[in-house]
């Protein structure tokens, strides 16, 4: 009876360890969920920002050439072209992010069929994070080519 009993406690604590392991696992599999979701809004705001920024900047440079009566260069408009495509691409990794957690969620849910996978849609948003830092980079190089 008490080799019985002894048994019965060690799967008991057995199965509270395993399910004490899986709600750990699982904390911590949210926790960085939510720093991935984190990280990736700071870069797409960062995207947006500092290539809408640039683009404020580049017309305000101009609005003061055209005060004092200079006329801005047109090559300058290569760079505000670019510019304007970064915060494009920035914008639309907004929204494919949106279809990125449905996606997920979508697979967490089994009903996957429709979608492609969450992956997919996340390199997307990325290449388009990407995209728009590159925008920034070419249309800096641009609108200072134009203006020297």
């Amino acid at each position: 009876m008490d080799r019985d009993k002894l048994c019965l406690n060690i799967v008991w604590r057995s199965v509270r360890a395993v399910k004490e392991s899986s709600e750990h696992r699982h904390r911590w599999d949210l926790a960085m969920y939510e720093s991935v979701l984190a990280a990736g809004r700071g870069a797409l705001q960062a995207s947006m920002t500092i290539n809408g920024a640039a683009a404020v900047a580049l017309l305000a440079y101009c609005g003061n050439l055209a005060k004092d009566g200079h006329v801005p260069p047109a090559r300058i408009a290569y760079g505000m072209f670019v510019f304007s495509l970064g915060v494009f691409f920035a914008a639309l990794a907004y929204g494919v992010l949106y279809v990125a957690q449905s996606a997920y969620s979508a697979e967490h849910y089994g009903n996957s069929k429709k979608w492609p996978t969450g992956a997919f849609w996340n390199r997307l948003t990325i290449a388009l994070v990407a995209g728009s830092y590159v925008a920034f980079l070419v249309g800096s190089t641009l609108a200072m080519a134009a203006m020297f």
